[in-house]
């Protein structure tokens, strides 16, 4: 419980609450011998946080120590969903032959029928093709991943995967697109009550805590 709340916390913007929040979290399942919970559960939510709050490294950190946990104990799904947002992060900070790398390890993890970790690869994915000039696999694959995430209630997710297309847009020219994109992961991203999220998606400064509850 305290894992999940301290995700929540942080789309308020308040990330040292958040941070304690999942550290509580991690200490008691160190304590009852639960390392591989730690690893599907804390520390995806931990590299949330970090990324939040623009601590790419951090973010970096506990995804890649989570996924070499998960991959010793065999949990093909959270691997696979891991492994993705490892490679998104590597992307981020610019290193894409290392996101290259976990972005083929979640191909090979990822389960058929699991969303999560089919949109989160997809998109990365979509990014790497981008990179390489090719605009309309890499666009192909973004609509897939939105398309596929817009079936579920996943509003977080949903916004994500419109930012990995407006990135994909944006970098074939397609500036109009790529700012409705970013527009409609903004309205999601609100309907969730993340106003870091949001802030970050507008590109404004991230609001001090703390901020007004959503309303409704």
């Amino acid at each position: 419980m305290c894992a999940y709340l301290g995700g929540l916390v942080a789309m308020r913007g308040d990330f040292d609450e958040a941070t304690a929040l999942v550290g509580r979290a991690t200490r008691i399942y160190r304590e009852l011998g639960r390392t591989p919970t730690i690893a599907s559960t804390c520390a995806p939510i931990a590299a949330r946080i970090h990324g939040l709050a623009g601590d790419l490294e951090a973010a970096e950190r506990a995804l890649r120590d989570s996924c070499e946990t998960l991959e010793a104990v065999r949990n093909r799904n959270a691997v696979a969903t891991q492994a993705a947002q490892l490679a998104d992060v590597l992307h981020r900070l610019g290193r894409g032959e290392d996101a290259e790398t976990w972005t083929s390890l979640a191909e090979r993890r990822a389960v058929a029928d699991d969303v999560a970790s089919q949109v989160a690869v997809r998109s990365v994915r979509a990014k790497l093709l981008a990179d390489a000039g090719d605009a309309a696999a890499a666009e192909e694959l973004a609509q897939d991943a939105v398309a596929r995430i817009a079936a579920t209630d996943a509003l977080n997710a949903h916004g994500g995967a419109l930012l990995d297309l407006a990135e994909v847009l944006a970098r074939s020219g397609r500036g109009d697109e790529a700012a409705a994109a970013r527009e409609r992961a903004v309205e999601l991203y609100d309907r969730k009550g993340n106003v870091a999220a949001a802030a970050e998606a507008r590109g404004t400064p991230r609001p001090a805590f703390p901020a007004p509850a959503p309303s409704g």
